[in-house]
């Protein structure tokens, strides 16, 4: 019923700084082609996302290997039909391990 193709490009951008920081840039544009006509307001939907990343994390504060990463971004959500259109902002705490 909602289901859709959701091809993306995206590029990201790794920087390893003195003292442990690791920064990482992201940006990715992806685009929703659903399938099936929406119902309630009669059309096809098409819509596309822009999202831009900040990642900073700093090796030296790790327990057991384990590493907090502080994440910024913002989202832009566009469609044909506007009741789906939004842009946000977001940031959040997320715990990374590499191996």
């Amino acid at each position: 019923m909602f289901t859709y193709a959701r091809p993306e490009l995206s590029i990201t951008l790794n920087r390893y700084w003195k003292g442990g920081f690791v920064t990482n840039i992201e940006a990715s544009k992806s685009w929703l082609d659903y399938d099936d006509m929406n119902l309630f307001f009669g059309k096809n939907r098409n819509d596309s996302d822009e999202q831009y990343e900040l990642t900073i994390m700093n090796q030296k504060f790790s327990l057991f290997g384990v590493a907090p990463k502080l994440h910024f971004g913002r989202i832009k959500h566009s469609s044909n039909i506007a009741y789906y259109t939004f842009e946000r902002n977001y940031s959040k705490l997320s715990f990374s391990r590499n191996f």
